[in-house]
């Protein structure tokens, strides 16, 4: 009995086994069906795929200019976008700089420049120093007159030139007397121009001792007449420091004692010579001499006599 109830019970589960299985074989036959039908559906919607994927590409070729096009506007729009946020930050920047230098004004405005005083003696010292070089230029002007009238070309050159005459005729007038061989002129620049006893022009340098000496005492006595006569000032004393100790002869000597005695005669003027020469005191016209001997570094005075003239 108890291997019947087995039995039985074993076949009941086989045949409930069998009910299941066949449950589900009807099951996966129509989930068969429906993927066959799925499949035709999926070769269907593939062959649709292939096709939109010609006309997409179709499309991308056509579009795909446009689309560089864009991209390349959508670029530069951004680098605008940049450039234009930099240029707001960078007017924020300004706007804040701005407001803090306009803070800046109102005190720097409230402040007293400790300057303006420097500034205000510094202009009243520039007024008095324009006011100072403007009489400075008008004496500079007054000073350039004269100086025009002093220069050689000026209103010296004018006088001198009046008196140019009576200057070479005087100057002549002594050379003469000396018995020079030459002949000098001046002209009003003060050019001096000699000429020999032929008429030929020399310089100075070319005569002898003699006849410069004699060209030096003409010109002494010459200008000694002009600043009398021009000047209206005269002495009647002279001192001539070693005037016959060198270069003159004694011919010259005489004639030179005869130009001093008609000085004395005619203008008065008294001459002293000095001299270290006791042959030049044998001249007949000198009429005092006054004797000093020197002795250990000490100079006296001594009576002249007639010993100590030979």
């Amino acid at each position: 009995h108890t291997d019947c109830v087995a039995k039985y019970t074993q076949n009941i589960k086989v045949l409930e086994n069998k009910k299941n299985v066949s449950t589900k074989i009807t099951e996966y036959t129509k989930q068969l069906l429906q993927l066959e039908d799925d499949n035709v559906t999926i070769v269907t919607d593939l062959e649709s795929l292939d096709k939109c994927m010609v006309e997409l590409q179709g499309y991308q070729q056509r579009w795909k200019p446009l689309l560089q096009e864009c991209q390349d506007k959508k670029t530069a729009l951004k680098m605008l976008i940049q450039t234009y946020n930099y240029g707001c930050d960078t007017i924020k920047i300004y706007e804040k700089e701005i407001e803090d230098n306009k803070k800046a004004i109102v005190v720097q405005n409230n402040l007293k420049n400790p300057f303006e005083d420097l500034i205000l003696e510094g202009k009243i010292k520039l007024d008095n120093i324009l006011i100072n070089i403007n009489k400075l230029k008008e004496k500079i002007a007054i000073y350039d007159v004269i100086k025009y009238a002093v220069s050689d070309t000026g209103f010296k050159a004018h006088m001198i030139k009046k008196m140019l005459k009576a200057l070479n005729e005087r100057l002549n007038y002594y050379l003469r007397i000396m018995d020079s061989n030459c002949k000098l002129s001046f002209d009003e620049f003060f050019v001096d121009t000699i000429l020999d006893d032929r008429g030929t022009e020399c310089e100075y340098d070319q005569f002898s001792g003699g006849e410069q000496k004699r060209i030096d005492l003409a010109c002494l006595f010459a200008f000694m007449d002009i600043r009398r006569i021009l000047g209206d000032v005269s002495f009647n004393i002279a001192f001539y420091d070693e005037l016959l100790d060198s270069a003159l002869s004694a011919t010259c000597s005489i004639k030179l004692f005869d130009i001093l005695k008609e000085r004395l005669d005619k203008y008065n003027e008294t001459s002293y010579i000095i001299t270290h020469r006791k042959e030049n005191l044998k001249n007949p016209k000198i009429d005092n001499v006054i004797y000093f001997e020197k002795s250990s570094g000490i100079t006296t005075m001594k009576k002249y006599n007639e010993e100590i003239k030979e």
